[in-house]
């Protein structure tokens, strides 16, 4: 079982990617699924159209370096389910190296449930290597995906990760989290965060975020994470995540973390 951390697409392009796409990437480089300016010139050219990614494809395999290989990550379509069937007609055309499939329309953004129907689709349909990414946040959770889906060898995690450190530490047998250990978690990002911008301004918004992921996962923290929402100050920050590391426990719930379903 491989396990990949989704780095949401935050890492530099390398230059022989560059040098392949080179054509449109002076002027088109957002993420199609975004709601950014440069993301949405991307979608016009990109679209839902499975004739123009066919191309866009093409062009990509046509100037590929020896060697070098193309992964590829994906929604089951942009408005309805339907898409899936031809993209995975586009896909299965091609030597991608891996498909990573977030089982989602990109209209969900990350609303509702994973679409797992449609995964199975792309399991039974698709001839390459194929990995999972969506939703997995417990190992309860990832054993009842494998159960189902059997032929699935590699997942990809995102939030789940932020939500819960040592996520991959218990899917590969280990111990679950703790809050002690989730306290100095938070302070050693909280400390680099302080080291790295200095004044707590610039900080309170990334901790805060961090928040939104792993609140959830604690039981009757309403009152501290309120709290914690409310900080100004330095002070004021660590007073309040100090009460609720010492006031509250971890849920033991496998779906704890309700933000999966209210974004």
């Amino acid at each position: 079982m491989k396990i990949y951390a989704d780095h949401a697409a935050t890492t530099k392009m390398s230059d022989a990617a560059v040098n392949t796409l080179l054509c449109m990437s002076k002027e088109v480089w957002g993420n199609p699924s975004s709601l950014y300016v440069h993301g949405q010139k991307a979608k016009e050219v990109l679209g839902a159209d499975p004739e123009k990614l066919d191309r866009f494809f093409e062009t990509v395999f046509d100037g590929l370096p020896e060697g070098a290989e193309v992964s590829v990550k994906t929604r089951i379509g942009m408005e309805d389910s339907r898409e899936a069937g031809p993209l995975i007609e586009v896909f299965d055309r091609y030597p991608i190296s891996e498909l990573i499939v977030h089982p989602r329309l990109r209209k969900d953004f990350y609303r509702g449930e994973a679409d797992l129907d449609s995964f199975g689709l792309f399991c039974t349909s698709y001839n390459g290597a194929l990995t999972y990414n969506g939703d997995i946040r417990s190992a309860g959770q990832l054993r009842d995906l494998l159960r189902r889906f059997p032929m699935v060898t590699r997942v990809m995690i995102g939030r789940g990760l932020i939500a819960d450190p040592a996520l991959i530490r218990e899917l590969r047998g280990g111990r679950r989290l703790g809050v002690k250990e989730l306290h100095r978690f938070h302070d050693e990002v909280l400390d680099g965060r302080m080291e790295e911008l200095k004044d707590f301004k610039n900080v309170a918004g990334k901790m805060k975020e961090l928040w939104f992921y792993m609140g959830p996962g604690f039981r009757e923290a309403g009152r501290q994470l309120k709290s914690i929402k409310k900080a100004r100050t330095y002070d004021e920050y660590r007073a309040a995540t100090d009460w609720l590391f010492s006031s509250c426990s971890l849920s033991e719930d496998d779906n704890c973390n309700s933000f999966f379903l209210e974004q």
